[in-house]
């Protein structure tokens, strides 16, 4: 690992990850090339699903059956990635959930962004002198 080879230690998350059987290796690594395929904007978008199709088809070169249960599973596995990825992160006290993205077209959700960044101590900008 990289940052072993470095002399860093990894965050304990690392040493707390599942093992992945054999048969299911196959999942995770496509969901981890494909992932970079995803639109990021306000919020984590989905994986097109021409890209996961595009993938078991080029990358996989697998069966009609196998196909389909390919993309059924990446399918599953970033609906379910993206749904945790735009959860509300924290409660603030008032109830509210506070997300650090959201959807433009949420509105709301955008608006508490804006003002929880706005709220934030600013630092003065250095100004130049006028006649320098």
């Amino acid at each position: 690992m990289k940052l072993i080879e470095l002399g860093r230690e990894p965050l304990a998350q690392f040493y707390e990850q599942p093992d992945i059987p054999a048969h299911l290796e196959m999942y995770w690594r496509a969901f981890e090339d494909l992932t970079t395929e995803r639109q990021i904007g306000m919020a984590i978008g989905p994986i097109p699903r021409s890209r996961v199709r595009a993938y078991a088809r080029d990358e996989l070169d697998l069966g009609e059956d196998a196909f389909e249960l390919f993309c059924g599973v990446i399918e599953r596995m970033d609906a379910d990635f993206v749904k945790r990825a735009n959860a509300p992160k924290q409660q603030p006290s008032d109830g509210s959930p506070v997300r650090s993205t959201a959807s433009p077209e949420d509105g709301k959700s955008v608006a508490k962004i804006l003002d929880s960044v706005a709220k934030k101590p600013n630092r003065p900008m250095k100004r130049k002198p006028a006649n320098a």
